[in-house]
């Protein structure tokens, strides 16, 4: 069982993911070039691997996904939750 924490009257939720195949023509097999994470289109590495868990009904799903990333921050932010 996953526990989300409230942080900040947020609470941490999953993302909606949507892995695209854009072609004129619709294919037996799709072949994915897009990537969407909350609606907004990723950039990936064109020899980047998708790995999805397993799919069943009393598990929840994981993705894992390489990304160009545009920024990134590695921070500490105080607990606002915890006494001090």
């Amino acid at each position: 069982m996953v526990r989300r924490k409230a942080i900040r009257n947020v609470v941490a939720q999953g993302a909606d993911i949507e892995i695209i195949e854009r072609s004129r023509e619709a294919a037996s097999v799709i072949v994915p070039n897009a990537v969407r994470i909350n609606g907004n289109e990723m950039l990936i590495p064109e020899d980047a691997t998708i790995q999805i868990s397993e799919i069943s009904s009393n598990s929840l799903v994981a993705v894992t996904v390489t990304l160009i990333a545009r920024s990134l921050s590695i921070r500490h932010e105080p607990d606002l939750d915890e006494p001090e």
